[in-house]
């Protein structure tokens, strides 16, 4: 990635996106430029890899200035990184993410390892919503495997729904 940095037509984007891969926590953001959002859920997932709460306390600060849909991205990724590093609010925040995306707004290109540590996070509060509705957003594949097909319908029960729960674990 760093390599196309270089390429980039302008000296201040290819410098702005070099430092949002390399100083993802910095305060390059501070001046918007025309690739500003993108510069922003990038610098955000890649410091959500290793300070979720760091990374969560600015999407609250630069969250209004994106779309719903990278809102809900972003949230993805600062849950899921939370959730590996067992973080007690990685739930909150796969929740903040799911709400923007329970708004009708799909949560894009998150992918069903990342869903998954979301079910995790669900699981570890015992978010029985969250854990259904990260198992339901998994693509075909994803809810094929047997640990989410099972999860799910132990989130079917626990809402009260014993009939589906049932038939999905038949």
């Amino acid at each position: 990635m760093r390599k196309f940095a270089a390429l980039l037509p302008h000296f201040d984007e290819g410098r702005a996106l070099s430092a949002a891969l390399d100083q993802p926590q910095s305060e390059v953001l501070v001046a918007p430029n025309a690739n500003f959002r993108e510069l922003v859920v990038i610098a955000l997932a890649r410091q959500a890899r290793n300070e979720p709460l760091q990374a969560a306390e600015r999407l609250v600060r630069y969250g209004p200035r994106l779309s719903d849909e990278d809102r809900a991205w972003v949230w993805a990724q600062v849950a899921a990184a939370g959730a590996r590093r067992l973080h007690p609010n990685a739930a909150q925040w796969a929740q903040r993410g799911a709400i923007v995306a329970g708004a009708g707004v799909p949560l894009g290109t998150v992918s069903d390892e990342t869903l998954g540590w979301l079910v995790r996070a669900g699981l570890r509060n015992r978010d029985w919503k969250l854990v259904r509705g990260a198992i339901e957003r998994m693509t075909e594949v994803g809810r094929a495997d047997p640990a989410w097909r099972y999860w799910w319908a132990k989130s079917m029960l626990a809402e009260g729904r014993p009939e589906e729960a049932n038939q999905q674990m038949r």
